[in-house]
């Protein structure tokens, strides 16, 4: 409930009154970039302002964790029911629907490992997401769009490229220079 509504002040209706989820604040604190310094300095251009980096760092993150300690049933139901739950909302709640893309590439990007167990979560986890990415594709305005270009990007790219260049240790034969 808390996570559409971070990094999307600009698109609720609210207009600063309203509820407030009382798990806001350690969600907001979760997701703040200085408070996770092992995360990319660097994000390439984006096409949207909408669509929140934190947020997507913290779906990753977050499905990182499912894949390590639960059932792969119970990651999918986890995607099924986040996915339901972001998608039927009032097209006019804008801010879930861009968390979608957000949920949507955190979840693929974790799923992107060359692991036999990723390979089968993420057919898993695309054939859940289809129909849901599908329909919002297919509903999506202009601005929308511009976050799917986001999302994808993410999914493919991520945040940057790789800092180690050469390998980390040298054996003892080896030449640093």
């Amino acid at each position: 409930e808390v996570m559409p509504q971070l990094h999307h002040a600009e698109l609720t209706n609210m207009g600063g009154v309203g509820f407030q989820d009382h798990t806001q604040g350690s969600v907001t604190f979760m997701t703040h970039a200085r408070t996770f310094r092992t995360w990319p300095r660097a994000w390439s251009k984006h096409s949207s302002n909408s669509f929140a980096l934190p947020n997507v760092l913290f779906w990753q993150s977050y499905f990182g964790l499912l894949t390590r300690t639960m059932p792969a049933e119970h990651l999918v139901s986890a995607l099924q029911q986040g996915s339901k739950h972001l998608c039927e909302q009032p097209p006019a709640e804008a801010e879930y629907h861009v968390a979608f893309c957000e949920f949507f590439a955190g979840a693929l990007r974790t799923l992107r490992k060359d692991s036999d167990l990723a390979c089968l979560l993420r057919h898993q986890a695309w054939s859940v997401m289809h129909q849901w990415a599908s329909s919002e594709l297919q509903k999506a305005s202009q601005d929308r769009l511009k976050e799917w270009c986001d999302a994808i990007r993410y999914i493919v790219q991520g945040t940057s490229s790789a800092i180690l260049r050469a390998p980390l240790f040298l054996s003892d034969g080896m030449d640093a220079s």
